[in-house]
């Protein structure tokens, strides 16, 4: 019902903006929206200013932010801890809250990396970026689950601000845009193997990837700052008034 609803609602707007480009196909074959009225409009993100490096505690740092759904795929990340166990100089910071939390918590458990990983819960957004200032990379991952699994989650945005390296198991628009950015490492989505790898290569090579940091930061202020959201979303209002 929802979907035949939403489906009309969009096949009725002049314009539909569009947040990721995996949405424009989704639009066009499961709503019958006119490719023509469908525009690519990303989101902005929050800028972080956190600064190029952290201070040298011996200790390479991960993070993962925001919410631990199944669709985030946490387990992801914790399979992939769990093969790099005798690897030392290395801890994965986990923040967010959500359905599977306490999931993530046992699995960590089971896998014997509750020494490698600290689940924080929620944390406030000042705190947070105070946290993510310690950080030397992000970790972002997503299932690959219908066109949901295509898109790019707005953490993309806000971890590119920060001018850190992103190291992802991911597909879709995600995917595509770490890799036109040439900010992070992509594994495939749900691979741990890979992900592992990658993670593994990072943290034994962390000075060869710095300028990554620097990559996802220019990116940012090219394409997701607020500022240009606001232009582009007033250069579609005005294209259409001028089209009546």
């Amino acid at each position: 019902c929802m979907r035949k609803y939403s489906a009309k609602t969009y096949r009725q707007c002049d314009v539909v903006g569009i947040s990721s480009l995996p949405f424009k196909d989704y639009l066009v074959q499961n709503c019958g929206v006119s490719e023509s009225r469908i525009t690519y409009l990303p989101q902005h993100a929050e800028k972080m200013q956190l600064g190029k490096t952290k201070k040298n505690t011996g200790v390479i740092d991960l993070a993962f932010g925001g919410n631990i759904g199944s669709v985030q795929d946490v387990e992801c990340i914790i399979r992939a801890v769990s093969r790099l166990r005798t690897l030392s100089g290395f801890h994965v910071h986990i923040f967010g809250d959500g359905s599977r939390l306490a999931a993530c918590r046992a699995l960590a458990t089971k896998l014997n990396v509750d020494d490698k990983i600290t689940f924080y819960g929620r944390v406030d957004k000042h705190a947070l970026f105070e946290q993510y200032r310690k950080m030397d990379a992000f970790l972002l991952t997503l299932k690959q689950k219908g066109f949901i699994g295509m898109t790019a989650p707005t953490k993309l945005q806000e971890y590119m601000s920060a001018g850190k390296p992103i190291i992802a198991a991911i597909g879709g628009a995600a995917a595509d845009i770490i890799r036109e950015a040439d900010c992070g490492l992509v594994a495939p989505a749900s691979n741990d193997e890979l992900l592992a790898e990658n993670m593994a290569d990072f943290i034994e090579n962390t000075d060869k990837y710095r300028v990554l940091g620097e990559n996802a930061h220019r990116y940012y202020e090219q394409h997701f700052t607020k500022e240009i959201f606001m232009k582009r979303l007033n250069d579609i209002l005005q294209t259409m008034q001028s089209n009546g």
